[in-house]
């Protein structure tokens, strides 16, 4: 099991990075080599996350959900017409991404690789099977008792992303695939857009904001008056 949010990093060919162990207790830690990091799902803007091929409406949404929920067996997304998935999750904040927990069954419906693109809203199926992602894991079966694996990212090629697209494009044999969580853990930096706006608008220019008795002491003195 992982101890306090913190895991050793098995690295497999091509980069393709996970750690063995339960996803921790906690939401946030200092990790001594990736430093301080915490889930990201307080920075989701979940009611706009979109699912393609899901089977019941909603369901890849639900896969998105707190920490502390990660093992509740009662929300999952199948898929509907083949065993593709993509998820477009975007963020209220600019995200550094270190690291995707993903959990699934054991069986036929799991997934077994996922390709992971920073800053597309465009990526449809076609799309997918074309374009290089930022990054790929190969998804592996978790142990008995585990209640999720982490995926490492390069963080590096991992920050300043305002949305993520995860591509889940085959699955270990089965006509379904099936994800019971999705995690994301790494930083946030907030960035409220509309407030940023209307300060620079205020801002703008400062005359714009004088006083009716400043404009009169300003026009009193102007030369050739």
């Amino acid at each position: 099991k992982m101890s306090g949010c913190r895991s050793e990093h098995h690295a497999h060919g091509g980069g393709h990075g996970h750690s063995h162990g339960g996803a921790s207790e906690c939401d946030h830690d200092l990790d001594p080599e990736r430093g301080f990091e915490e889930t990201l799902y307080p920075f989701i803007d979940v009611p706009q996350v979109t699912c393609l091929n899901e089977s019941t409406e909603g369901a890849g949404r639900s896969c998105l959900r707190p920490w502390a929920h990660r093992v509740d067996a009662t929300q999952f997304v199948q898929s509907d017409a083949d065993e593709q998935l993509i998820f477009f999750i975007p963020f209220t904040g600019n995200v550094k991404l270190k690291s995707i927990v993903v959990v699934t069954d054991n069986d036929e419906s799991r997934p077994t690789l996922m390709k992971a693109y920073k800053n597309r809203d465009d990526i449809d199926f076609d799309l997918a099977e074309t374009l290089a992602p930022t990054q790929e894991w190969a998804i592996v079966e978790a142990p008995a008792g585990d209640d999720g694996l982490k995926y490492e990212t390069r963080a590096s090629q991992f920050q300043g992303i305002h949305s993520l697209t995860l591509f889940f494009p085959e699955n270990a044999g089965g006509e379904t695939s099936k994800i019971s969580y999705i995690g994301l853990i790494g930083t946030c930096d907030l960035v409220v857009r509309r407030t940023v706006i209307k300060i620079a608008e205020f801002a703008a220019n400062p005359a714009d904001h004088k006083t009716e008795a400043e404009k009169r002491a300003g026009a009193a003195v102007q030369p050739g008056f």
